[in-house]
C-alpha cells in the first residue's frame, strides 16, 4: 500500500465453498445456488484512506480486478420456498454493513458462468463467458452518492461459449424498490449447434443445423417478471425435440417433426422479420442470474415461430 498515491493493491481474494458441488447438492434439503468467486490483481487507485481507517468505509475512484465467478444449481433437488425477493445483487450491497463509493470499476480479462442441472434432463447446462472485459459506473450504497446519481451502469464485452462477442449494456437505479433493471445487448453470429451443450439439458431440444446471424435483445425487468423483445436473424434452421427415458435422452421423432413444420427456418422470411417478445415471470426462490438467462431463453423460443 503507497499512502503517498493513495494506491492499494491486492493479489487475491475469494469466497470459495469448502465443499465440492456433488457434496454440496448431497448436502441441500431444498435447492440452493452454490457460488465459486474470486479476484485477481485488484487495485484501488484514489483511495480515501482516512475513510478506510477511521470510518471503516470505501471510497475509491478506480478499481481494477480480474473475476472468476461461477454459479451452480441443482434443478433436482425439491425447490425451496424462501423468497430471493429483494436479494438481486445490487440491491443486496444496499444493504452490506460497509459504506463503499467506486466511482468507477474496470474489469479484465474475467470468467463468468451459471451452470444447472435440468429438472427433467438430469444433465448440465454450462452457460459461461470467457474474456469479459468492461466497465461498473457508480458503485455505491451511500445515500449521499445515491442522491447525487442514482444510476449504475455496467458496460461489457464477453465471448459467449468462447464462440461469438457479446456486448451488453446494463441500467440499474439505486433507488428503485421493485428491483427494475434494463438490459440491452447484441450477440455476434454463431452456428447454432453450438449452443447444444445448453439448449439439450436446459431445453429438452436441439438444434441440428442453424446458421445464427446476428441476436439482439432489450430486457426490462423487476423482481417479479421480465419484459422485452429479442431480434434472432438466422437461415436454415433444423430442430429435434428430446425425451427423457430410462435408456437416456432420446429423439421426439413425430414431435420433431412436427415442430420443424411449425416453426420457421429463416429470420426474415417472405421479407417478414419476426420479433420474439419476452414475457417472463420469474420463480420467486430463483436467483437473478436464472431470471436473466431464462428471459433470453423465453424470447430465443419465441422468435422461431
Amino acid at each position: 500500500m503507497d499512502k503517498a498515491r493513495k494506491t492499494i493493491k491486492v493479489n487475491k481474494a475469494s469466497i470459495t465453498p469448502t465443499l465440492s458441488e456433488a457434496a454440496f447438492v448431497k448436502s441441500l434439503k431444498v435447492q440452493n445456488d452454490i457460488y465459486n468467486v474470486s479476484f485477481k490483481n485488484i487495485q484501488f487507485s484514489g483511495a480515501d484512506l482516512t475513510a478506510l481507517f477511521e470510518k471503516k468505509s470505501i471510497i475509491a475512484n478506480e478499481l481494477v480486478l480480474e473475476p472468476v465467478i461461477k454459479i451452480f444449481n441443482d434443478r433436482t433437488v425439491m425447490p425451496g420456498t424462501e423468497s430471493k425477493m429483494g436479494k438481486y445483487p445490487y440491491r443486496s450491497m444496499m444493504k452490506m454493513r460497509t459504506k463503499f463509493f467506486i466511482k468507477n470499476i474496470k474489469v479484465k480479462n474475467g470468467y463468468i458462468s451459471y451452470r444447472e442441472r435440468g429438472a427433467i434432463s438430469k444433465n448440465i447446462g454450462d452457460v459461461f463467458f470467457s474474456n469479459v472485459n468492461g466497465s461498473i459506473e457508480n458503485v455505491t450504497n451511500i445515500d449521499s452518492c445515491i442522491k447525487q446519481k442514482l444510476m449504475m451502469e455496467v458496460k461489457v464485452q464477453a465471448k459467449f461459449l468462447n464462440m461469438a462477442v457479446l456486448n451488453s449494456h446494463w441500467k440499474m437505479p439505486m433507488n428503485a424498490v421493485d428491483g427494475a433493471f434494463v438490459i440491452t445487448g447484441k450477440l455476434a453470429g454463431f452456428n447454432g449447434t453450438n449452443t447444444n451443450p445448453i439448449i439439450e439439458p436446459l431445453g429438452m431440444g436441439s438444434i441440428k443445423s442453424g446458421n445464427m446471424k446476428n441476436f439482439t435483445f432489450n430486457i426490462k425487468a423487476n423482481d417479479k417478471k421480465a419484459e422485452g423483445d429479442v431480434v434472432l436473424l438466422y437461415d436454415n434452421l433444423k430442430i429435434k425435440l428430446l425425451k427423457n427415458s430410462e435408456q437416456g435422452i432420446k429423439n421426439k421423432s413425430l414431435n420433431s417433426f412436427i415442430a420443424n413444420i411449425l416453426i420457421k427456418n429463416q429470420n426474415p422470411s417472405n421479407g417478414n422479420l419476426r420479433t420474439g417478445k419476452i414475457e417472463f415471470n420469474r420463480v420467486m426462490t430463483t436467483s437473478f442470474f436464472n431470471i436473466v438467462w431464462k428471459s433470453l431463453f423465453d424470447g430465443f423460443k419465441k422468435s422461431l415461430r
